[in-house]
């Protein structure tokens, strides 16, 4: 077998009131520091919410005072011990999604034999390999099992970035090393964000020889009741038998995705795919 080694901020709405915008920062805090399991600087924290560094410090501020948050020294801070125990509710969603994506997942391998994937994106935008189904094929790809690759060039990162605010994508692109990994790989931030509204509205995105050369792959986001991607589910093939596969791929990964989310999240999709509204011409 062929081995390859693969090395969320939700959207803020403005009519939220100030109280609520305050929660919501503060629950993105906690849950940050509860997905990343160890201590974090004050310039790290600022950079993976995309915080003010003014407003991050004081909220920082609050947490330490009520004891949810622990200055360790040298200018790092982690949960405080009261809080260990609900770090696994912070964030779990991606556990959840995990558990409930197993039996998917082993769904998907049995019939096509393919390697199958489900990411979530990182605290830095990138992507995370949570779970893996490796191929059963004779001549197949073998996905290393806790690798983190870059979302702006692979079909998992495009089926979650696809999804989210063109400014947060913008500036995600801006801080990525752009550079190209293979002959297909597309490195121009409009040309990407063009492929993204493409993937946007077909309700999947699709890589060929873009990352790894001789490697193609199909990936459907998932959403939560409130139409953010969580994760995505991923097939990842032999690029000859892409072309033979690809429409009952995408079918049985969007029912798939489909059924994850109604187990977990309900309401479910009725307002998902609606036309764009955050990747905007």
């Amino acid at each position: 077998m062929v081995h390859i080694y693969e090395q969320n901020q939700p959207r803020e709405d403005k009519s939220l009131s100030e109280n609520v915008k305050s929660a919501v920062r503060t629950l993105r805090m906690l849950e940050l520091f509860a997905n990343e399991q160890k201590p974090l600087t004050l310039k790290q924290i600022t950079t993976y919410l995309e915080m003010p560094k003014s407003s991050a410090f004081m909220l920082l501020n609050t947490l330490i005072r009520e004891h949810y948050i622990e200055e360790i020294g040298s200018g790092q801070f982690t949960l405080a011990n009261t809080l260990k125990g609900a770090g696994n509710w912070l964030g779990g969603i991606i556990e959840v999604i995990r558990t409930e994506a197993i039996k998917e997942m082993d769904n998907l391998i049995s019939v096509f034999g393919e390697s199958v994937v489900l990411g979530c994106l990182t605290t830095n935008n990138n992507v995370r390999i949570v779970s893996a189904r490796q191929s059963t094929r004779e001549m197949g790809y073998i996905v290393a099992q806790n690798p983190t690759i870059p979302s702006w060039c692979s079909c998992m990162g495009h089926a979650i970035l696809a999804n989210m605010p063109e400014d947060k994508v913008l500036n995600y692109l801006k801080k990525s090393d752009l550079k190209k990994l293979t002959d297909q790989t597309v490195t121009d931030p409009r040309k990407i964000i063009n492929k993204l509204k493409k993937w946007r509205s077909l309700g999947y995105a699709v890589n060929i020889n873009e990352r790894i050369d001789g490697a193609s792959g199909i990936a459907v986001p998932i959403f939560d009741s409130n139409g953010w991607p969580q994760a995505s589910l991923n097939i990842v093939m032999l690029t000859p038998r892409f072309h033979q596969c690809k429409e009952e791929v995408i079918s049985e990964l969007q029912n798939s995705a489909r059924r994850i989310e109604k187990a977990i999240f309900l309401p479910q999709r009725d307002t998902i795919m609606e036309p764009d509204k955050w990747l905007i011409a």
